[in-house]
């Protein structure tokens, strides 16, 4: 499917971008979220295109979503909901995370690790980016 995709593109488009997708660092699943303290709930951290961080989780069915949104909220956290293609997205913004010790630890901890795990070094300038924003290198 990626080559009829790709059919259309100019040689060196084509070229650019199969060398594009050889240098991406594939990462397993669950290695990008965190158990949110004081709940069952996991949540994916995502570094946005301002460097901040979010967590986010999706769910397809709405029950479902809601009752992640009440588990957060009995464990003092105030999530956000909002429709996201066919199902709903529920988010931490960055600064809630920032302002919440809770949170702000082990999503420091994981950007820590993604950091020396990386050698792609337009990750590591995000990563750190994001690190400065969320104040976790002033915790070293």
């Amino acid at each position: 499917e990626l080559v009829e995709l790709g059919a259309g593109l100019p040689d060196g488009e084509k070229l650019k971008r199969m060398i594009e997708l050889a240098n991406m660092e594939v990462r397993e699943i669950g290695k990008s979220s965190i158990n949110v303290p004081g709940t069952d709930v996991k949540m994916n951290i995502r570094i946005r295109s301002d460097y901040e961080v979010e967590l986010r989780a999706w769910r397809r069915d709405r029950s479902k979503a809601l009752r992640l949104i009440e588990e957060l909220r009995n464990a003092g956290y105030n999530p956000i909901m909002y429709v996201d293609g066919e199902g709903y997205t529920i988010s931490i913004t960055h600064s809630k995370v920032k302002s919440d010790e809770r949170l702000r630890k082990p999503v420091c901890e994981l950007l820590y690790r993604w950091l020396n795990e990386t050698s792609n070094e337009k990750r590591r300038v995000r990563i750190v980016a994001a690190m400065r924003n969320l104040e976790c290198l002033n915790d070293t």
